[in-house]
């Protein structure tokens, strides 16, 4: 991908079949197997986002990607979830990860790279990460990889168009509306341990907001607070 964008570009995208170093959230690895799952990034300008709304973005594109699975899925698809910040889960397992990156120009974001790993058509995973699955794991079917890219960048323009068109509280709405664990309480864990909480919601800065138990209210940035996962078979 080539750095920046032409004046009246509005996106870029760059895809691979294989790569020796996927990057996730702070410093998290992502396995791959070649020509068998989806890896790409998308730079975009969306100059018509304020700095402290850019977690849009990241609402925007994890919808994006799940949108574009659910008809692949059919009624497994009910079982398909955005897991905050920005991961798609399969029950208790991993779809894919979005790692996003932003840059400022003022009070304004002048440039946005989402990169994605979608798991389609690897049915083994080798690395010691605890819940990955495919869509080939989950339906037992292989995927092509081109028309599900362009499914998701077609979704993500959509969402972007939403966002520029005014319409962010809808898609915060649709974003908290698919969060992975959004009803009862689920057990988490922070630097004070494990405890049991509900998520009351999701600031426009990405915080998430939870209840536990006592009924406190406590508040995370990303890489506060961590999911405890479930054993869960597929």
């Amino acid at each position: 991908m080539n750095p920046g964008l032409s004046e009246g570009v509005e996106m870029k995208v760059a895809a691979t079949g294989y790569q020796t170093a996927g990057r996730g959230q702070q410093g998290n690895s992502w396995e791959s197997e070649k020509d068998c799952n989806l890896l790409f990034s998308v730079l975009s300008k969306p100059s018509y986002i304020d700095a402290g709304d850019q977690f849009l973005l990241s609402q925007a594109i994890s919808l994006a990607v799940l949108d574009a699975v659910t008809p692949l899925l059919g009624e497994k698809a009910t079982y398909l979830t955005v897991k905050w910040p920005n991961d798609i889960y399969w029950k208790e397992m991993k779809l894919a990860g979005i790692l996003i990156e932003n840059k400022l120009l003022g009070t304004r974001l002048c440039e946005s790279i989402a990169g994605v790993g979608l798991n389609v058509n690897q049915t083994l995973f080798r690395s010691n990460a605890p819940n990955p699955i495919s869509i080939r794991n989950i339906t037992g079917k292989d995927n092509e990889l081109a028309p599900l890219l362009e499914s998701v960048l077609e979704a993500y323009a959509e969402n972007c168009d939403i966002l520029r068109g005014n319409g962010a509280e809808g898609l915060r709405r649709r974003y908290e509306e698919r969060l992975f664990r959004r009803e009862g309480f689920h057990r988490f864990s922070d630097l004070n341990g494990d405890f049991k909480a509900r998520i009351v919601s999701v600031k426009p800065n990405g915080i998430i907001v939870m209840e536990d138990e006592s009924g406190s209210v406590r508040e995370y940035e990303f890489k506060q607070v961590s999911y405890i996962l479930d054993k869960h078979s597929n």
